[in-house]
């Protein structure tokens, strides 16, 4: 869903978002389980538009001009929670509530570039 969102498409309703989940599990761009396996993919299948996806570590988000997908962690990052982060504030965040975010820290940003 972050990379949806970094992507600009923005589904009105369930359903659209649902038919890009379903997309990216046809084209093995996700896991069942929505984790994303291949971004760059990901994003070439939604939009046609070729880029690049690089994985950063980060201590902060103050610094991330974005928007790009951050991920939160409790346990240094072995797993967490993705949000959206643009000019270091959270834009976007698909769950209600995240303990990941509330109570942990971000841990790395996924930076996309045009190719």
């Amino acid at each position: 869903m972050c990379y949806i969102y970094c992507c600009g498409l923005l589904p009105d309703t369930l359903e659209g978002w649902l038919d890009y989940y379903s997309r990216a599990l046809k084209t093995k761009c996700i896991g069942e389980d929505g984790f994303v396996l291949d971004a760059e993919k990901l994003i070439f299948c939604l939009t046609g538009r070729k880029v690049s996806v690089t994985k950063k570590a980060i201590q902060s988000i103050e610094e991330i001009t974005g928007p790009y997908p951050v991920m939160y962690s409790m346990n240094g990052g072995r797993s967490g929670h993705f949000v959206v982060v643009e000019n270091g504030k959270i834009v976007f965040n698909p769950l209600e509530v995240s303990q990941n975010v509330n109570k942990g820290e971000p841990v790395s940003v996924r930076e996309i570039r045009l190719a």
